[in-house]
């Protein structure tokens, strides 16, 4: 005889409505009459329970769903869907329990020897703003700011009081950083990318496999806590870039295409980094 196992779930999803009883006693002597008391989290008379509530914030934030699709999700298979209020009560009551946290991450990337930086716009309520984010492998708190440059950073706390090593893109408010300063070479793959596209140029793609496999070389040497490899033990392909550069930097190859300007503030204090592209 054999057997075949899977995963399944009940055909008939639906929600648990669960009933729970404060007891009401008298003292016989002073005829004083107390009452049990409910959960915390017990407002109203039927109320929508910690699960749910947890459920909904989880996808509303890590998956990103707009509060539409998330009440969708919910009455589709279970016949009832939350209210828009229900869900962004949720969600601001679980930012307020989480304030300590964020401190504490806050202080630990403060701490760090090592974090990366970035931005992005987003729309809220149909006005850009912008996401700022500051990262470590471990932790990542993000913050939506109507700013994009120094006075935002201020505002959110973190990089003014860090003194480690900043890795961004170049933006001129990283600058703003007592520390040392490092350019992340996702938005140099991206540039060299434009150039190898657009004006064909040969060294372009010599130079982000020669990254590549740099980056490679670091992921193979940090688990022997080796740091990162010298020109003299680089990949072959820097022989054939640096032969290369010569020709792409020549007059009649000079590139019609301007990538983004960024105001870095002088090369004296930057250091590219080879372990974070992409």
């Amino acid at each position: 005889m054999r057997a075949a196992k899977w995963w399944t779930c009940r055909r008939s999803l639906r929600l648990e409505v669960r009933e729970q009883r404060a007891a009401e006693k008298m003292c016989p002597r002073c005829r004083h009459t107390r009452t049990g008391a409910f959960p915390a989290d017990v407002t109203t008379p039927v109320p929508y329970g910690v699960g749910i509530k947890a459920l909904a914030v989880y996808l509303l934030t890590s998956h990103l769903l707009p509060y539409d699709r998330t009440r969708a999700l919910w009455g589709d298979p279970f016949g009832h869907a939350p209210a828009k209020g229900t869900l962004q009560t949720a969600v601001e009551t679980c930012a307020a329990g989480l304030v300590g946290v964020e401190d504490q991450i806050k202080d630990a990337l403060i701490g760090a020897d090592v974090r990366r930086n970035d931005e992005t716009g987003v729309r809220v309520h149909g006005t850009l703003q912008w996401v700022h984010v500051t990262s470590t492998a471990r932790l990542t708190p993000y913050a939506v700011h109507p700013k994009r440059g120094s006075g935002a950073m201020t505002a959110i706390g973190i990089l003014p009081a860090f003194h480690g090593i900043s890795v961004h893109d170049g933006l001129q408010a990283y600058r703003q950083c007592d520390g040392a300063h490092a350019l992340c070479n996702a938005p140099h793959l991206r540039e060299l990318t434009a150039i190898e596209e657009h004006d064909q140029q040969p060294w372009a793609t010599h130079l982000k496999a020669l990254l590549g496999e740099i980056k490679d070389q670091v992921a193979t040497a940090r688990p022997r806590a080796r740091r990162a490899s010298t020109t003299r033990g680089a990949p072959p392909s820097w022989r054939a870039t640096r032969s290369s550069w010569p020709r792409a930097m020549s007059p009649t190859r000079r590139r019609s295409w301007t990538p983004r300007q960024r105001s870095v503030g002088g090369p004296s204090n930057a250091r590219p980094v080879t372990c974070l592209i992409g």
